[in-house]
């Protein structure tokens, strides 16, 4: 299988928080952290196709990853992008570095976005997959896997208009 195929497939397999009654039908039973980090991880590249193969814990990643959990839960429910930040580490494409240059592998850090940035410097993306990014057809092309594999086509739209 080639690499688009690869990514394709992981994007439609992300592992995700699935029990019973937590999650709505409007992100098909799962949890939606990890794809609404990788929408923003997407839109960052759409805004700058030549960045370089770090994806930072910045103030700016995390309002937009706010942006889209508003849009799937209004204001009255909250998350923090910490959370799929550190666990996107177990999908096979996303690899942190920590401040110190080393790997970072305590979870306590996904608790809440101080933590992340205390400890992670950037996440680094599969480099064929940086690569795919830069692409702006794979790059849309990956959006709307993420979007169809993840949420509900009604939802679909609204993702499009931030």
């Amino acid at each position: 299988m080639n690499s688009e195929g690869v990514f394709i497939r992981k994007f439609q397999n992300l592992h995700r928080d699935s029990i019973p009654g937590r999650w709505t039908e409007a992100t098909m039973g799962k949890a939606p952290h990890k794809p609404l980090l990788l929408l923003c991880v997407i839109d960052s590249y759409r805004d700058n196709a030549t960045r370089q193969n770090r994806v930072e814990p910045t103030f700016y990643m995390e309002e937009a990853f706010d942006a889209y959990w508003r849009l799937l839960f209004g204001t009255d429910n909250s998350s923090t992008f910490a959370l799929p930040f550190f666990h996107l580490q177990h999908d096979g494409f996303w690899s942190l570095v920590g401040v110190d240059g080393n790997n970072v592998t305590d979870p306590t850090i996904a608790r809440s976005s101080a933590p992340l940035r205390k400890a992670v410097a950037f996440a680094k993306l599969d480099d064929d997959l940086h690569e795919l990014l830069g692409q702006v057809e794979w790059a849309y092309h990956f959006r709307s896997v993420i979007l169809a594999s993840n949420f509900e086509a009604e939802l679909h739209r609204q993702f499009l208009k931030i």
